[in-house]
């Protein structure tokens, strides 16, 4: 039996090939990952961009079905890679304003300090805190999006942090102890968004394989490179928005959302030059490659400084809600194609962050590149670093979820949020 297993293996296949489809406010962009089963080793083979037409919003009317539809197939279409023509399976990566994060932890006392904890308690501990995680969930998903809270519905749930007595462990069957402490993130948005989701999938006529939150998914990756006690906040600036995650204690604790993006910077362009918006955005571009003249380039700097300006008061707004209790930490990681903007690059670095914002050292800006990315290989794009930096996020997410046997405690949380959304 063992022989013939072995000749069957020899004949299957040894590469398995996905669509990363990241969606921002103006454009769709697909990538072509493969993923060699045997090495666990996966690549990037092509990345393409594809614009909505007129900037198109993700909203519930059911016209836009077809045209996000539409969308994805032409910036599919562009994927060059012999085998885009072959690949049925999609992955959705979400950052969008409709999309939430929310970190819960539960400190359960035990009855009994000096047994040890088994499978049955420890099942019993995480269907509690899923259970509480999503009752607070349901009243945040409220106030966050307008809609009732029947119509949440949680997207991805990850074991954070599990302790025995302050004590970090990666599974603590066996242990004895007073407390256990475990921590859970859960990203959730409107049911109606991924109903809208899997109506796309079906006008393409493909196969959904997951959806993934985007900001966790890069938090993750930085969590496995610098330690599971890194502290840092995580900014994702986009073409409408800008999203903001804290990590502390190597737990994505919070994500918060505020309307600003790169698309200010063009518009601010467009209405002072009296161009339209591509055009501006052409301007935009060039002065970031640095291919406009010295009189051009200042102009641009002058136009441009305004809005940095309000960009980091938005986003000192958000720091100071978390540091209300804490210090904030030193590191900053910078990635998103709206945030490709050399001023902004300068005046981050040299701003005197005000009095109110406590941060644990003075401030040190990153701008996250492929490097920081190392378990993907890209071995053909045509879009810069930042922009790209969400979708190297979500293929490490699919690479860990093909090649990586499930926990225990995997296995368990996965259960339990079937059995607290039924």
């Amino acid at each position: 039996m063992g022989k013939i297993k072995g000749f069957k293996y020899l004949f299957e296949d040894k590469q398995e090939y996905f669509f990363l489809l990241d969606f921002g406010h103006s454009s769709i962009k697909a990538a072509l990952l493969e993923i060699d089963k045997q090495s666990k080793e996966a690549a990037i083979l092509d990345v393409a961009e594809e614009l909505h037409p007129r900037h198109l919003k993700i909203a519930k009317e059911p016209e836009n079905v077809s045209e996000i539809a539409g969308t994805i197939q032409r910036a599919i279409s562009k994927l060059e890679h012999p085998e885009a023509k072959k690949t049925t399976r999609i992955v959705f990566g979400l950052a969008s304003e409709m999309v939430y994060g929310h970190n819960f932890s539960y400190n359960h006392k035990r009855e009994s300090k000096n047994s040890k904890i088994d499978a049955r308690e420890l099942k019993n501990v995480i269907h509690t805190t899923e259970l509480k995680a999503y009752e607070e969930i349901r009243k945040k998903f409220l106030s966050e999006s307008g809609y009732p809270e029947t119509e949440v519905f949680l997207l991805n749930s990850s074991m954070q942090d599990v302790r025995i007595d302050g004590y970090r462990v990666a599974n603590p069957m066996g242990f004895e102890g007073e407390e256990i402490l475990i921590s859970v993130f859960n990203s959730y948005l409107p049911i109606f968004y991924k109903q809208l989701l899997e109506e796309v999938v079906e006008i393409l006529k493909m196969d959904l394989y997951d959806i993934v939150y985007e900001p966790y998914s890069v938090f993750n990756v930085l969590r496995k490179n610098k330690g599971d006690d890194f502290e840092s906040l995580v900014i994702d600036i986009g073409g409408k928005t800008t999203r903001v995650s804290l990590v502390r204690k190597g737990r994505l604790e919070e994500v918060k959302t505020f309307s600003f993006g790169g698309e200010s910077f063009t518009r601010r362009i467009a209405n002072y030059f009296q161009v339209g918006f591509w055009e501006a955005e052409n301007i935009k571009l060039r002065y970031n490659d640095g291919r406009l003249s010295e009189s051009a380039k200042k102009k641009v700097e002058k136009i441009l400084e305004r809005e940095v300006t309000v960009f980091l008061g938005a986003l000192e707004m958000v720091l100071k809600q978390f540091s209300r209790v804490n210090l904030l930490p030193a590191n900053i990681y910078i990635y998103g194609g709206g945030g490709n903007i050399l001023l902004m690059d300068a005046i981050i670095r040299k701003r005197k962050w005000k009095r109110d914002l406590s941060f644990f050292n003075p401030p040190k800006v990153h701008w996250l590149q492929h490097d920081d990315f190392p378990s993907i290989e890209v071995k053909e794009t045509h879009i810069s670093d930042g922009q790209y930096i969400s979708i190297l996020g979500v293929a490490d997410h699919i690479l860990q979820k093909t090649t990586q046997p499930e926990t225990f405690l995997s296995k368990t949380l996965k259960r339990m949020v079937n059995l607290v959304q039924t």
